[in-house]
């Protein structure tokens, strides 16, 4: 910690709202308060953010330089930074005066998956797909092979007096290379992979993949130390006299982002343990995202996510140094002070950089709407605030410029905000909130249609009023028969009943806010509009239209959300639906004799004959098919067939589209 400062402790918050009306509505006023938790979504820059929300300074990293493949491994030899990568197959060089990044050396496998620097300065290379093992010469350029093992994978190497440690992957297994000699099988792991070596108190600790496992190799005798709940151990830093350990819920891909440099992020949670001589590992830390890679640098273990941050431990608990958007930390190179990050997606690698501006950025907080802006205050003192918002989920160039807290009055109506501060001297801060109103919006139709006539929803017969049991009907039959009434507590249920209409609608509100209706009509080449009913909460209305005259009507709707906003502040939008045809006028049927055992009949209607049927003498109704008119037609021909000898009768009946019925009778004979 540098001197004159201290760390900033920061109050564990939660987000809290304060009503500007009664009731829930989009034009509450809310504050938003920072917490501890969040902070660790941040954006440091030049300071260190532990769990209990404390800031103090810290490294920043920059710039950013593209490297030309995917890291997958990393060291430091004097100046010179080598890096691993995918899919080339490329070993990288990058030395200390900022010449490179330049392919050193180029392998006939495709991934470079790890690196390790021997004491002559000589360095080992482990290749993949398949496992092989290097020896090369920074100074010549040359490489020499030192093994072929039967794996797909060689995950770590780690030089030790006389040879080499490697471990591989597919099988999951550990080797001892002597010098000139052929690898000698130390551990068989049983699992899939072996992702990681570790020297540590007089050992060599090894990190399974599938099932996660931690194994202690002591000479030629392994020894399973620790099972693991997760799948997988991906890596493994000492800080001081103690092991951190990360953990995997899920196995990943063997190489991050598969074979193809940028592929999908790897998801899943994942844990630190602390491991101390003589106890079982115990939980320190938990991410909601994997670990990629570790390193000892400076004297602190360093830990890189595949959500882009980089966590560090002093031994005493676990901090955010540095956050970089959609990128992956896929390795770390260690040495003296901070490590060289390395980042996929971008394909980048950032040194130290001593221009640490000691700032903070927060995450971006999504307000559920657009918003304006009140009071944005420092809870505290010892530092800056600044704010700014837009309506992206990223800061892009349609965002505002950062302005300083006194002017927050002065933001865009936004969805989103983002607060930072800059330290500025010894500090006492406790949180920032931000107060702001979410701007109402208006409620939005989906979908509004007029029914087919006669079709409705009842909850319960008792809603007709003088209408009866008897005249609910089935609405799927032409000429209907009678249908059962619902219980009280069943929901709607879509009858038919001859000369009533429904409306019925979607709406959603953006804000969340209760919704009211009201329906509205009026006659073709009408001026004015006549309410049909007012404060409606279902997405239905039925009325009884037996009452108007025959012709064509309109419908308003116009949904608003005034029960949830304060007086006047309400927002409302209308709809008109396209015309529909209200007709009461039933069918008009004339009947006349045809020849012996046959009665011709004609039926009419002002809109259309939809279906003819007839009874002979009581018998069951039988429908008619027209011998004249055309399929929907106002008028059309039918016949009736009955026995020639005797007196019958003959009863019709005839309907429209709208349902309304007419009957005739006919008795023959004298």
């Amino acid at each position: 910690m540098m001197p004159g400062k201290k760390a900033v402790p920061w109050i564990v918050l939660t987000a809290l709202s304060l009503f500007a009306a009664a009731g829930a509505g989009a034009t509450q006023t809310k504050i938003l308060l920072s917490s501890a938790q969040d902070l660790w979504q941040g954006y440091p820059d030049g300071v260190r953010v532990s769990p209990s929300g404390s800031f103090a300074p810290g490294p920043a990293f920059g710039p950013s330089v593209d490297l030309p493949g995917l890291p997958l491994c990393a060291v430091r030899a004097g100046g010179t930074l080598w890096v691993g990568t995918a899919p080339s197959g490329d070993l990288l060089r990058v030395d200390a005066g900022g010449k490179g990044p330049r392919v050193a050396h180029h392998f006939d496998q495709p991934l470079v998956t790890a690196l390790a620097i021997l004491p002559g300065g000589d360095l080992l290379i482990g290749t993949s797909t398949p496992a092989k093992i290097y020896r090369f010469d920074p100074a010549t350029g040359k490489s020499t092979q030192v093994a072929a093992l039967k794996a797909e994978y060689v995950w770590a190497l780690l030089a030790e007096p006389g040879g080499i440690l490697a471990a591989t992957g597919k099988p999951g297994r550990v080797f001892r290379i002597p010098e000139n000699g052929e690898p000698q099988l130390v551990l068989d792991a049983s699992a899939d992979h072996v992702r990681c070596l570790v020297p540590w108190k007089g050992a060599v600790w090894a990190g399974t993949s599938g099932p996660a496992s931690l194994f202690r190799i002591e000479g030629d005798k392994a020894y399973l130390a620790f099972g693991l709940d997760q799948e997988e151990v991906p890596a493994m830093v000492v800080r001081g006299g103690d092991l951190f350990v990360g953990a995997n819920d899920k196995a990943g891909q063997p190489v991050a982002g598969g074979e193809k440099a940028g592929g999908a992020k790897p998801s899943g949670n994942s844990t630190v343990y602390l491991l101390a001589e003589g106890k079982p590992p115990t939980p320190v830390e938990r991410f909601q995202t994997p670990i990629l890679c570790a390193a000892s640098s400076g004297g602190d273990g360093f830990m890189g996510l595949a959500d882009g941050r980089l966590m560090v431990t002093d031994g005493q608990d676990v901090a955010l140094l540095a956050h970089w958007e959609d990128a992956q930390v896929t390795a770390l190179a260690g040495g003296e002070g901070p490590p060289v990050v390395l980042t996929g997606n971008p394909n980048a690698f950032l040194r130290p950089s001593t221009a640490a501006g000691e700032r903070y950025a927060s995450p971006v907080a999504d307000l559920g709407g657009p918003s304006n802006f009140g009071v944005v205050s420092l809870m505290g003192s010892g530092a800056q605030l600044q704010v700014r918002a837009g309506n992206t989920p990223k800061p892009g160039p349609f965002w505002s410029s950062w302005m300083s807290s006194e002017r927050s009055g002065s933001l865009p109506l936004a969805r989103y905000a983002q607060w930072k501060i800059e330290l500025t001297g010894v500090s006492t801060l406790r949180g920032v909130s931000l107060a702001y109103r979410n701007a109402n919006r208006a409620p939005v139709f989906v979908s509004a249609q007029v029914n087919a006539p006669g079709e409705i929803f009842v909850r319960s017969p008792s809603q007709l009023g003088d209408r009866l049991v008897r005249e609910i009907h089935d609405k799927d039959r032409i000429f209907p028969s009678l249908a059962l009434a619902p219980g009280q507590d069943t929901p709607p249920q879509k009858y038919f009943l001859q000369g009533f209409r429904m409306i019925t609608w979607k709406v959603e509100d953006p804000d969340g806010d209760e919704v009211e209706m009201k329906v509205e009509f009026r006659p073709e080449g009408g001026a004015s509009w006549y309410t049909l009913a007012r404060h409606v909460k279902d997405s239905f209305y039925d009325f009884d239209a037996r009452g108007l005259p025959d012709g064509l009507y309109r419908i308003r709707l116009t949904a608003d959300d005034d029960l949830s906003n304060p007086e006047g502040q309400g927002l409302s939008t209308v709809l008109e639906l396209p015309d529909f045809r209200v007709d009461n006028t039933p069918p008009s049927i004339g009947l006349k004799p045809e020849g012996t055992g046959k009665l011709a009949v004609q039926a009419t209607d002002n809109t259309a004959v939809q279906a003819v049927r007839a009874s002979v003498d009581g018998q069951p109704w039988q429908t008619l098919e027209a011998v004249a008119g055309e399929e929907g037609g106002r008028s059309r021909s039918y016949v009736v067939t009955y026995p020639a000898s005797g007196r019958h009768w003959i009863a019709v009946q005839a309907v429209d589209p709208f349902r309304n019925e007419a009957t005739a009778s006919w008795l023959t004979g004298p």
